[in-house]
């Protein structure tokens, strides 16, 4: 028996032309209801029509919907009712011919929106922008437009990267000066001089407006940042799709683009050219942090990390990593070679400060280093003390002064509960003339019996030391007089 569900759930999805034709249908007690109904005719795209001569409104309804379920009355249905013979068998393949296959799009400006890649605005939108016109406008393959990508991208950002490398090199003469008042200005700040603090500040920005330094010009090569995140999003979405072209085009030992280098060239060579680009602005001077260990660290260990993150990646997305390690060495090369930067009209590198300014320079920080340190202790001496100084008594709360009373309450309890322990055991103290308890002595009798005797047994001792020594002198002085007597006689 075939039901019409399942008859409903493949005209809906379109696949009707699955079936068999029906040439026998045996008659059932839902097609005499049909009688009554419009006359349908079956089109193809297994649309439901009416005919010419009904009354009703046309409407759109699925070409097997109103089957239902067979019968076993033998009861032949109304002669008017519409042969379901008359519905064409549809090939499942010519659906398909409607669904292109993904390699068969054309390659056009907005080829990788039609392939599922849109990221809407931003660093990714724009750099998927510049991709396909490279792609599309040059003709070159896709690897050769993500490399060209790159170049363009530190091609736009040189300029501020000189901007950023002349502003450096205007603050190398005067970094010293600049930690010894942002010291002072850190130490004043710590002792509450606020208008000596501001003087300092004052004092910096007007030694930075003289020389014509701008603190923002140094962030200008962050820019990059996240054009490069975007263009890993794009290379990294175009490799994972894939884009056809991708897992077909060659490069040198790379047969696809959408795996990772097998040989590994790539990934080392970006880690390379990473440690590089930072020891080169290790030795110009211009980098502080580069000097310091932080610096040092991160020297060594950015390349490292990059090395572990980028050797299993796509090798379209290892290529980009290694052209933008290739091109920022270059950049970093010519940006601190003198003969580019007269070319280029940059400010020229200065000398670095002799031993003697420098250990001055170094003398003077920490010297108002020690003097912060002292004031900070000081303050928090201050702080201790007032904190653990008793509170007046006006300036307590009343959630304070219930404290304090209980505890007054509780030390004189006590106080009680020793006395009448003390008299139960028939040790009282006694009381004195203003009512007051009789201290208690120190000592009790025995013990200051012992330490009588133990003074009487140290004043023997110490006699008999005396007497030992006098004794002892009068000895060597008769020894002396006899022996100047002999040689006197001699």
């Amino acid at each position: 028996m075939l039901g019409g569900r399942a008859l409903s759930r493949y005209a809906v999805a379109g696949k009707t032309g699955g079936f068999r034709p029906l040439n026998t249908f045996v008659s059932a007690r839902s097609l005499s209801h049909i009688a009554s109904r419009p006359n349908l005719a079956i089109g193809r795209g297994n649309r439901a029509r009416l005919q010419a001569n009904s009354p009703c409104t046309p409407a759109a309804i699925s070409g097997s919907s109103f089957a239902r379920f067979n019968s076993t009355s033998t009861n032949n249905g109304p002669a008017g009712s519409e042969d379901l013979t008359q519905i064409p068998a549809t090939d499942s393949s010519s659906l398909l011919e409607d669904v292109m296959s993904i390699s068969q799009i054309p390659e056009r400006l907005g080829y990788l929106k039609d392939l599922g890649l849109d990221y809407g605005w931003g660093p990714s939108a724009f750099m998927e922008w510049s991709i396909e016109h490279i792609h599309i406008m040059s003709g070159i393959p896709w690897w050769a437009s993500i490399a060209a990508a790159a170049a363009l991208v530190r091609l736009a950002l040189f300029q501020p990267a000189v901007m950023a490398s002349s502003n450096a090199a205007l603050s190398i003469p005067i970094k010293e000066k600049m930690s010894v008042l942002r010291s002072q200005r850190t130490m004043f700040l710590t002792q509450g001089k606020q208008l000596e603090a501001a003087k300092v500040k004052e004092e910096m920005q007007e030694i930075h407006d003289s020389l014509g330094i701008s603190i923002w010009k140094n962030f200008l090569p962050m820019l990059q940042i996240p054009l490069g995140f975007g263009c890993f999003r794009v290379v990294r979405g175009m490799t994972s799709l894939p884009v056809p072209a991708l897992a077909d085009e060659q490069v040198a030992w790379i047969t696809d683009l959408t795996t990772y280098d097998p040989l590994f060239v790539l990934p080392i060579a970006a880690s390379a050219f990473t440690y590089w680009t930072f020891k080169k602005a290790a030795t110009s001077g211009m980098n502080d942090m580069m000097t310091s260990s932080i610096g040092r660290g991160l020297m060594f260990g950015l390349p490292v990390l990059s090395l572990v993150f980028i050797a299993f990646q796509p090798a379209a997305l290892q290529m980009y990593f290694a052209v933008s390690g290739v091109l920022a060495f270059l950049q970093a090369y010519l940006l601190n070679t003198p003969a580019t930067r007269s070319i280029l009209g940059m400010v020229p590198i200065p000398p670095e400060p002799s031993a003697l300014e420098r250990e001055q320079s170094r003398l003077k920080l920490r010297m108002i280093q020690e003097q912060t340190a002292t004031y900070l202790q000081q303050y928090r001496q201050q702080q201790t003390e007032m904190k653990a100084a008793p509170t007046k008594e006006g300036n307590k709360s009343m959630i304070d002064k219930m404290v304090d009373n209980a505890k007054k309450e509780v030390s004189n309890m006590k106080t009680e509960m020793d006395e009448k322990m003390e008299k139960m055991k028939g040790k009282t103290t006694g009381m004195n003339a203003d009512g007051s308890h009789v201290v208690k002595p120190r000592l009790t009798d025995a013990q200051k019996k012992e330490a009588q005797a133990y003074k009487v047994l140290r004043d023997e001792e110490d006699k008999t030391r005396y007497m030992d020594r006098i004794s002892g002198n009068r000895t060597r002085t008769k020894s002396r007089s006899s022996k100047s007597k002999k040689s006197d006689q001699n």
